[in-house]
Formats: C-alpha cells, structure tokens, sequence
C-alpha cells in the first residue's frame, strides 16, 4: 500500500506538476497546430491551433531547409542558436508534415517547461521555505504567458538554462545565496555586448 501523502491536495507539489502538464496536454490534443490549404490566392495557407501567430511554421520552414542539404548560417541566415536549429532539424527528418512536427517540438518544450517549473519550486525552497516556493510554483504553473510560449518559441529552453545555471551555480558562498549574487554581477557587463548589432 503507497504512504498517503500528510500535506493538503492543493499543497501538494506533485499535483500542481499533474495538473500543469495535464493542462497542456489537453490543449495539445484540442489545438492542435496545423497548416491548411485554401483556394484564396491572397492567403494559400492558414496556420490553426495552438502555434497561431508563433514561430513554429519558421522554425519547420528551416528545418526543412536544413534537410535539403542547406546549412545554417552558411546557406541562409538564421538568427537562432544551433542547439534549436539542430533540434527542429532532426525533428523534421522523422515526422512527416507540421502538425506532427509541431506536436513533437510542443512536447519537448513541455518536458523544459515542467523543469522550470519543478526549478522554481527548488529555488523558492532553497531561498526560502517550503510554504513559500509552493506559491511561486503555483505562481507560475497559473500564468498564461509560459502556456503561449511553449507552442510559439523556444523561450522555453532559454529560461530553463537560466533556471538550471542558478540552481548548479557553484557554492562560493557557503549556501549564502546574495553572497552569490555578487559574484554573478560581473556578468552584468557582458549584457552589454547583446545590445550591440
């Protein structure tokens, strides 16, 4: 017989991690992304569901051009880190039109989403209690704006990174986080560099 977990239903942070993946699998399943054909000549083509008005249609279109031996960077430019470009490339090579591209590339970005969001749990548990990082979790499982973004971009794998950096950032300062703020300061000065063209 399993343990019953002591903490509340709603405080439990297994059921937020349920219920925030659940939530977009469903709306994977009802929105799905597709590309229809019409007969308009003014518009050919109608992109559907849940990559509408993203960046997913260019994201396949390079890949597909990445799979008619044109290469990134060198055949055409393309403003995206490798690591993207690379994944969407391999990706397209095993599906066989946009809604199963987009559907893949949709749950890969929910498995980076569900590690920004177990992250932020473990950062507000680290920094300060139990209570309180179950608020910040639930503060970000609620937003509407990581829903959007998971099937329009790959912002996702960005703010894991980031996520992930904070988390295994070395322990200069003997579990005293501000006393690690100061030494990611200097990388303040590198920001500076992302501005210029």
């Amino acid at each position: 017989m399993m343990p019953v977990s002591e903490e509340p239903l709603g405080r439990d942070f297994r059921t937020l991690l349920y219920l925030f993946i659940g939530l977009r699998l469903i709306l994977l399943i009802v929105y799905q992304p597709q590309i229809l054909e019409t007969d308009d000549s003014e518009l050919p083509v109608i992109e559907r569901g849940l990559s509408y008005l993203g960046d997913f249609r260019e994201h396949y279109e390079f890949a597909r051009r990445i799979n008619t031996n044109n290469l990134p960077y060198r055949d055409y430019w393309v403003e995206f880190p490798p690591v993207f470009i690379a994944l969407s490339a391999l990706i397209e090579s095993l599906t066989s039109d946009f809604t199963a591209w987009a559907s893949v590339m949709f749950l890969i970005m929910l498995a980076f989403d569900a590690g920004n969001l177990i992250f932020v749990y473990r950062i507000g548990n680290r920094l300060y209690d139990e209570e309180t990082a179950f608020a910040m979790a639930t503060v970000y499982a609620l937003l509407a704006a990581p829903i959007i973004m998971l099937a329009w971009n790959f912002e996702v794998m960005v703010s894991f990174s980031i996520l992930a950096a904070l988390w295994f950032f070395p322990d200069y300062a003997n579990q005293n986080w501000k006393g690690r703020a100061k030494h990611a300061a200097p990388l303040r000065n590198w920001a500076h560099l992302i501005k210029t063209p």
